[in-house]
């Protein structure tokens, strides 16, 4: 899955106008220089990158979700918790 968050965001800033994205990160990060922010903001990107292709990955997955109740008749054998 291709990122076209940061392309759309240079056209953004070479018309010296910002993103909600570029606002948003600079009320969460209001001490960050640009380079700081360019990276922060690159991190996200790929951070958004990685959970979408973990979502696609498992929608994808050809096996059915057990989507049935609990056995009733199953129970825990012990009251008592491991000692650690």
């Amino acid at each position: 899955m291709s990122c076209n968050i940061l392309s759309a965001m240079d056209k953004l800033e070479n018309a010296e106008m910002k993103s909600p994205l570029d606002h948003a990160f600079e009320d969460a990060y209001p001490s960050l220089t640009g380079s700081m922010m360019r990276e922060a903001k690159t991190n996200f990107c790929r951070y958004l990158e990685i959970a979408f292709d973990i979502v696609a990955g498992e929608l994808a997955v050809d096996r059915p979700i057990d989507t049935s109740a609990p056995i009733p008749m199953i129970k825990e054998r012990s009251n008592r918790t491991p000692k650690q």
